[in-house]
């Protein structure tokens, strides 16, 4: 159970995974994410692609669904503001994908993951970069039940030939740490968010693979 903790604990912040439905046709009107060919996954409405290496993992909705309720719960039982919050969000955020180098359960200390997220922040004009977005996780992540040890500045990095704020973490479970990496970046009503989680520096080509594989479409 603890390493379903240690692949998606970020996520649950944002509460919302979505369905990723599989060669649907309504997928260019939804919000769907669909596989284009042999792992090549699309998303035609926030228009992103990304390729998911052959023996990587595709989160299924369920999956999804069970490591967000046992993270949320991790994260928020003591905080009934924040869960309050995580609720009232939900309906905001949307997972575009969510792929893992191992099946989730696998017997593994860490187990290295991709996810992409879209949020809508429309509603929120006082968030135009990625920073000012940074200063709302940060404040999250350290009201959560979780040890997290966050840089206290920003990098930049290219995605799909576009720079994103890029924020350093480290999640501390025991004497233990896995390394993640936050990526955002606004684009019309939307904020991208990509989560990578390598755990260590062994694992970081891995992930970063998966990265330089991302597309978009705008």
């Amino acid at each position: 159970m603890m390493n379903l903790f240690r692949i998606f604990i970020s996520l649950f912040l944002l509460l919302n995974l979505e369905a990723c439905s599989r060669n649907s046709e309504d997928a260019a009107k939804s919000k769907a994410t669909i596989e284009t060919s042999q792992n090549v996954f699309e998303n035609k409405f926030f228009g992103v692609s990304i390729v998911k290496p052959d023996d990587w993992h595709n989160m299924s909705a369920e999956e999804q669904m069970h490591t967000k309720e046992a993270g949320s719960e991790l994260l928020f039982s003591d905080n009934e503001d924040m869960q309050r919050a995580a609720r009232v969000n939900a309906k905001k955020v949307h997972t575009l994908f969510s792929f893992a180098k191992h099946a989730l359960g696998s017997p593994v200390d860490i187990n290295p993951s991709i996810t992409v997220l879209a949020e809508n922040v429309s509603h929120l004009s006082g968030i135009v970069s990625g920073e000012d977005y940074f200063f709302h996780l940060k404040k999250a992540l350290t009201s959560s039940g979780v040890n997290y040890e966050l840089s206290d500045t920003y990098g930049r990095s290219q995605i799909g030939g576009y720079e994103f704020v890029q924020l350093d973490t480290k999640l501390v479970f025991n004497e233990n740490g896995i390394l993640q990496s936050y990526y955002a970046k606004r684009r019309g009503d939307f904020m991208y968010l990509v989560i990578e989680t390598y755990g260590d520096l062994p694992n970081k080509p891995a992930t970063s693979s998966v990265l330089d594989s991302i597309k978009f479409d705008w």
